[in-house]
């Protein structure tokens, strides 16, 4: 049974507006690269969504543009709309991560403590943490970067099961508190700015 309604927005069409149209060819080289075969369903309907008469066709057309072989079926449709959303927000994801080396090296490093790799984790820690003791601006988040190196070199200590003293444990507790105190800080401006220019008393809490 054919449907004639217009093709709605989706939570993936809404999203997918937003991306620009080098975000959109660098999504659909994605999309391809996960499927298993070069026509799979994601690809044939995200590139049926791309064409620019989509927003005149009804559910119906949109259906035969993407799968022209197939009957129309609104539950096959909506499978595949929530499969791409899938492809979409790891895609988002994978975009965050790029703008977020340390991130990376951090995930890194907790594959390689839970895999024991301690000679290659003791490598890229050390890289890390000369990488991060040269940054110029010693800000909130560079704090929290720190904290998370130093726990991950903790719990890999503890791995060992060696009864000797580690200095992780210590500094990933003085940059929690560093981190603490200085994002603190950070929103108690913040606070105080906003007061100024808006109604509505904000409490800056233990500062």
């Amino acid at each position: 049974m054919k449907n004639n309604k217009k093709v709605p927005s989706t939570k993936f069409s809404r999203v997918f507006q937003t991306l620009t149209a080098e975000e959109r060819f660098a999504f659909g080289r994605y999309v391809r690269q996960q499927s298993l075969e070069a026509n799979s369903y994601c690809t044939q309907l995200l590139e049926a969504l791309t064409d620019s008469k989509t927003e005149k066709w009804t559910r119906s057309e949109l259906f035969a543009h993407a799968f022209p072989q197939r009957t129309y079926q609104e539950v096959f449709l909506r499978k595949q709309f929530s499969a791409l959303f899938g492809h979409l927000r790891a895609f988002l994801i994978q975009l965050e991560w790029q703008d977020d080396p340390v991130g990376q090296e951090l995930a890194f490093l907790r594959q390689l403590k839970k895999r024991e790799c301690k000679h290659q984790f003791d490598l890229v820690a050390r890289r890390l943490s000369q990488q991060l003791a040269e940054q110029d601006l010693q800000d909130s988040q560079q704090h929290y970067y720190k904290y998370q190196l130093a726990s991950a070199q903790d719990r890999l200590f503890l791995q060992q099961q060696v009864r000797r003293y580690d200095p992780a444990l210590q500094t990933a507790s003085d940059e929690l508190d560093a981190f603490y105190f200085s994002k603190k800080l950070e929103l108690s401006c913040e606070m105080h700015n906003r007061s100024r220019i808006v109604e509505g008393a904000y409490e800056s809490r233990f500062l």
